[in-house]
């Protein structure tokens, strides 16, 4: 690697983008949105209704959400998981961006592998502040 590159690397850090959203019609519906360093997450009502909680979590430093991106570089999901079988149920959309990271994924009431670890770990660092993603 050359001096150039080095000094690049240094200068330019690596902006994440992570956005996360799951709900569905008949039940609550959560949206989890990196900004300015800190997690934003929100909680709607029945039916896609009025905002009932907003939550803002620092990361900067943060283990658990190092783990996360971490356990996410891992992953290798496709674009969309659909259950025809099913017409109302869950939705869910992850969007992440951070070298090496690149996921966007969305679903209707299937999964790819490693999703509930996926949500499990989100929860850890959620919880912490009384929210979880259910």
């Amino acid at each position: 690697m050359s001096l150039a590159e080095i000094s690049e690397k240094s200068i330019l850090p690596t902006k994440t983008h992570f956005e996360f959203y799951t709900g569905g019609f008949a039940g609550r519906s959560f949206n989890i949105l990196l900004e300015d360093g800190a997690l934003h997450c929100r909680s709607f009502g029945v039916n896609y209704g009025t905002l009932e909680e907003l939550i803002k979590i620092p990361i900067d430093g943060h283990e658990d959400w190092n783990s996360l991106m971490e356990y996410l570089t891992t992953r290798r999901w496709k674009g969309e998981y659909v259950n025809e079988d099913i017409l109302d149920g869950n939705h869910w959309t992850l969007k992440v961006v951070s070298d090496p990271t690149n996921i966007d994924a969305n679903g209707a009431n299937a999964y790819p592998r490693g999703f509930k670890k996926f949500l499990r770990m989100l929860n850890d660092i959620t919880e912490e502040h009384n929210f979880s993603i259910s």
